[in-house]
């Protein structure tokens, strides 16, 4: 998945996170870089930065509320992580 370099701790860490609760990723579902406007609006998209994650995205569809088939417990930890104090991703 090609993301921006400063990007790659973090996601070292959900990729962590993902393996510690047997959590495996479709690559053929997943992706990041995209140069494209945000969906519903006129500004580009996050993943025209290359700081967004689209992953297995037929099970972990685009909404206003969080759907997916990942474990709680992973959910938690990845909410939990933090550079400084500060969340570093959201849904």
């Amino acid at each position: 998945i090609t993301v921006d370099r400063v990007t790659v701790p973090i996601w070292r860490a959900v990729e962590a996170i993902w393996a510690k609760h047997n959590y495996t990723i479709r690559r053929a579902d997943t992706g990041a870089y995209n140069c494209r406007q945000i969906t519903g609006g006129s500004g580009y998209s996050l993943h025209a930065y290359g700081i967004a994650v689209d992953h297995n995205w037929q099970s972990n569809p685009y909404s206003s509320r969080l759907i997916t088939d990942m474990p709680p417990a992973a959910i938690r930890e990845i909410e939990a992580l933090n550079v400084n104090g500060q969340p570093v991703l959201r849904w």
